[in-house]
């Protein structure tokens, strides 16, 4: 992020009463854009990681009813990748690293989050529970995609990551071919669809973005 280039647009929004989308470029409407966003994701990176690995941990008590052999691992693996995620972005908010890095943190804490309860959950015993229960992992799918507010590109990458895992594990699964079929189609479903719903969001965030940079430079007229 130019940051000096978005200072510059930002002092021409306060200072010149006029139509933004008319008078400011689209990239220098972007970079504005962008710097108010990544604002927003900073704010939000704290407690939406809280609340995610909150959840997280709290779907441990599915591991104990569908996988109980080994849901004491998959348990323990919950609470070390959510403990080690917590810390790592608090030591991050603390150092004042840049918010594309607290995005990285929180990407990664989905995919490892996934990754991590993954393994442990797919030695149990009843392979038909375990079987179903992958099913779970679309959840990391669309945390990425519509419960962080990632850049697009970030959000695209970190759901494409859980989908190929996705694709292995369902390759590899003791399961019919009709379990693979009608479960990889329902991979790809959600992986389109709420990346679409994504794309949209972002969108529409940014026309709600011009719409209140159009109406400050208008309460600027007034007054």
């Amino acid at each position: 992020m130019n940051e000096r280039a978005s200072s510059r647009v930002a002092d021409a929004v306060d200072s010149e009463p006029h139509d933004p989308r008319q008078e400011l470029g689209a990239a220098e409407l972007r970079i504005l854009y962008r710097t108010e966003a990544q604002a927003k994701r900073r704010k939000e990176a704290r407690p939406g990681l809280w609340i995610a690995v909150v959840i997280y941990v709290l779907f441990s008590v599915s591991d104990l009813l569908l996988i109980p052999d080994v849901a004491a691992l998959t348990i323990t693996a919950r609470f070390a990748v959510g403990l080690t995620a917590l810390l790592v972005l608090e030591a991050q908010l603390r150092r004042g690293v840049a918010t594309d890095w607290l995005d990285v943190t929180c990407a990664g804490a989905i995919i490892f989050g996934y990754l991590g309860w993954l393994g442990p959950a797919s030695m149990g015993a009843n392979k038909e529970s375990v079987a179903y229960y992958m099913v779970f992992g679309t959840i990391f799918m669309m945390s990425a995609n519509l419960f962080f507010t990632f850049r697009f590109k970030v959000s695209i990458i970190t759901s494409t990551i859980i989908l190929c895992i996705l694709y292995v594990v369902n390759y590899f699964l003791p399961a019919s071919l009709t379990y693979k079929m009608v479960f990889g189609t329902f991979y790809v479903s959600c992986f389109t669809f709420t990346s679409y719903v994504n794309w949209k969001l972002n969108e529409e965030r940014y026309n709600v973005f011009l719409n209140a940079l159009e109406a400050k430079i208008q309460h600027n007229e007034a007054t």
